[in-house]
């Protein structure tokens, strides 16, 4: 039986809309972790893994100084 991560996709997508409305549009993981309370191990597995609905103004989101995900400007969205 493995988890479901619907419920933190959830979580973390409402932080990202609530930062880029805050114009935020660079968002470090240990920002999500002090808005959800997600472990920040699990967030990187979600961001790289499953399949998040970004905000159109989200630029960037980084770990430990890397790019782990980021806006590719011919419209598509990319995990790096």
């Amino acid at each position: 039986m493995g988890i479901s991560f619907e419920r933190y996709i959830k979580a973390i997508e409402k932080v990202l809309n609530n930062m880029v409305e805050k114009e935020r549009v660079n968002v470090d993981v240990s920002e999500l972790w002090i808005d959800t309370s997600i472990p920040e191990d699990l967030i990187v597995e979600i961001i790289k893994n499953c399949q998040l609905e970004y905000p159109e103004a989200l630029e960037s989101i980084t770990y430990d100084g890397k790019t782990l995900w980021k806006r590719d400007h011919d419209l598509r969205d990319s995990n790096i």
